[in-house]
């Protein structure tokens, strides 16, 4: 009788356990099985970053490789009013990279650049009493440090720091040799299609005027073309048909200014400067995730350089048009 009752007892048991819970039908797939699985979040530094601020930061600018090396070749190039001609071959080298803060609305990048500018001079440009030395060779070595930071989702502001050396390597490193540079920028959001930059910079392109502003817009018309003004530095339209090919047409202003040495032995400390107004056409190719190569070719349209000489005069004067050819490759981490 015990017996019978026990094994009533487990049978009520079994039957009850196996009831659907929470109204589900007879034979449903419920239950454990259809429990929600919690989806885990990326909660890293620049995944938040992203979240916040992605469209935001694709936008506002050309996707641009985080490393990159090229060279510039220029030949016969003349400066208005002095005689004979000069070649410039311009190595550039920049690696420059992203660090995201716990704030996802604050960023910092940090850089370092390297341009090595070889000029060597005609005879005719040599001869001349004041002329040319027969080459010169001009090298700017940077760091950047830059902070951003958004004051909400549709205005950036961001802080650069530059300091480095403009010089020939001609002896030992003085003061002068060393240039602190920056530069100031607010960037808005007026609407997807189109921002709005202003601020102020200070660097060597222009003589005599260090500190002075900046303006521009980003416009975005679709998804394949997109214009892009900082003034002074550069306009610059791109057409992008694809996610692996670009061509752009630019105008842009290069230069700087750097201290020198006369040749041995007087090591006669020197100013020289160069600028130069550039028109191009070029276009750049992305072959993976990583390796990019790009090319441009194009004149320059104005500029002006001051080339010291041994003595007291100088070879100065407006830089004239003459053609370029600038080859690199780029790598993104």
């Amino acid at each position: 009788m015990i017996n019978r009752v026990a094994a009533c007892g487990l049978l009520c048991l079994l039957t009850a356990c196996s009831v659907p819970m929470n109204g589900d039908a007879p034979g449903s797939n419920s239950g454990a099985d259809n429990r929600s699985v919690a989806i885990p979040q990326n909660y890293a530094p620049n995944a938040l970053f992203m979240r916040q601020h992605g469209d935001f930061m694709l936008r506002r600018e050309p996707w641009r490789a985080e490393a990159q090396i090229s060279g510039l070749v220029m030949k016969s190039d003349e400066i208005k009013g002095e005689p004979g001609s000069f070649d410039i071959l311009h190595a550039k080298a920049d690696v420059e990279r992203r660090i995201h803060l716990a704030d996802p609305s604050t960023f910092v990048d940090v850089g370092v650049q390297y341009g090595h500018r070889h000029y060597s001079f005609s005879p005719r440009a040599q001869a001349t009493p004041g002329g040319a030395p027969a080459n010169v060779v001009l090298s700017r070595a940077t760091a950047t440090i830059q902070y951003g930071q958004f004051l909400d989702k549709d205005t950036l502001i961001e802080v650069d720091f530059v300091p480095g050396v403009w010089t020939d390597f001609g002896g030992t490193l003085h003061g002068d040799d060393w240039q602190f540079y920056g530069r100031g920028l607010l960037t808005w959001r007026y609407s997807n299609e189109l921002f709005l930059l202003v601020g102020a910079e200070h660097s060597g392109l222009f003589r005599g005027l260090e500190i002075y502003p900046i303006a521009g817009v980003a416009w975005i018309p679709d998804e394949q073309w997109r214009v892009d003004v900082l003034l002074p530095r550069q306009v610059r339209l791109t057409h992008t048909p694809n996610d692996h090919n670009s061509v752009f047409l630019s105008v842009d202003l290069d230069g700087g200014n750097y201290q020198t040495r006369a040749p041995s032995p007087q090591k006669t400390p020197r100013r020289m400067s160069a600028q130069e107004f550039e028109v191009s056409l070029g276009g750049q190719h992305r072959f993976n995730a990583n390796l990019s190569a790009f090319l441009r070719i194009g004149t320059t349209i104005g500029g002006h350089y001051e080339i010291q000489s041994n003595g007291p005069d100088s070879y100065d004067g407006t830089l004239e048009p003459q053609a370029f050819a600038e080859f690199g490759f780029g790598w993104t981490f």
